[in-house]
């Protein structure tokens, strides 16, 4: 069965990505804030620190990834690439159809003290303000 697959934030994940899933029976819709062009990929500009909401040619996926990162390294990068990006990509959604929706997020959410095994059963214990904003 043919998928659509969206990933918000196409850069060095998002490749590494899609190199797992070229021999899949997708298509795949990137988008990021800057134009990237790579083979067999629709990909589409689009700036989600800006307010303007996400317009595509096709609105069924099968799944949506999302991929946030800063804008710059500040406190205030952070909020706009974690916080400000996540209310406009969740904005963007409503008129977009969708079976699951997946974030990837970033170890920052762990404190340097947390050592051994770390997973999604761990409790968080940021002690950066990266990590608190994430």
């Amino acid at each position: 069965m043919h998928k659509n697959i969206l990933i918000i934030g196409y850069g060095d994940i998002g490749s590494r990505l899609k190199s797992y899933l070229d021999n899949c029976n997708i298509s795949l819709y990137t988008l990021s804030r800057s134009a990237v062009e790579q083979d067999n990929v629709f990909s589409y500009q689009w700036d989600w620190l800006s307010e303007k909401k996400l317009k595509l040619p096709i609105t069924n996926f099968k799944r949506i990834i999302f991929i946030p990162k800063p804008s710059e390294m500040s406190e205030i990068g952070y909020q706009q690439g974690f916080k400000n990006a996540a209310k406009n990509v969740v904005a963007s959604l409503g008129d977009i159809d969708f079976e699951s929706f997946i974030a990837v997020s970033s170890t920052r959410v762990f404190g340097s003290k947390q050592i051994g095994i770390l997973d999604e059963d761990t409790p968080v214990m940021p002690d950066c303000f990266r990590g608190l904003i994430i």
